[in-house]
């Protein structure tokens, strides 16, 4: 065979090779195609601190106020997130310690109210990790302006009381 034949015959076997492995590699271990990236615990955030998303903090005329209240005992740590009701976009997360009463103040709408707690916070986009529970509100929280002027706004008491103010369910992202 001359020196060019050799050369197609390599480059087809290299080639059908390496299609060989990832088909094995993927067969063999699934995982390896969607190998989470690796999550590294930070610093949790100041106690009642808040993170906006929209960056509109504090823009809107009207706003109302949002108390949260976190259980005495349980996780050391609490993120609470609003979403838009309709868009799921988040707009804010407020992070919590334990036994802790935080306030901040909401552009008035309507959002889903997202719980999320752990000891070891891994950052907004992972929070406290795959294995810890996070819980959204079953119904939106409205926030709004009453015909006489006055506004709404909302106190959360996050404590696991029966018929607590704020029934639960687990969070299912759209």
């Amino acid at each position: 065979m001359n020196d060019k034949r050799w050369e197609l015959v390599f480059i087809t076997w290299l080639i059908a090779g390496i299609v060989l492995y990832i088909f094995v590699e993927y067969r063999i271990n699934p995982q390896a195609s969607h190998s989470a990236p690796a999550q590294i615990a930070v610093n949790f955030p100041p106690n009642g601190s808040a993170h906006w998303y929209t960056g509109q903090a504090g823009q809107s005329a009207l706003q109302a106020p949002l108390t949260v209240i976190a259980p005495q005992n349980g996780p050391p740590y609490y993120a609470i997130r609003l979403d838009e009701w309709e868009s799921n976009t988040p707009v804010v997360i407020l992070f919590l310690t334990r036994g802790t009463t935080a306030t901040i103040r909401v552009p008035l709408g309507r959002y889903r109210f997202v719980v999320a707690s752990g000891k070891v916070w891994l950052g907004d986009s992972f929070m406290f990790g795959s294995k810890e529970p996070i819980e959204q509100a079953i119904k939106p929280l409205d926030f709004y302006q009453e015909g006489g002027g006055s506004i709404l706004g909302r106190s959360i008491n996050l404590n696991g009381t029966p018929f607590g103010n704020l029934p639960m369910k687990p969070y299912k992202p759209a």
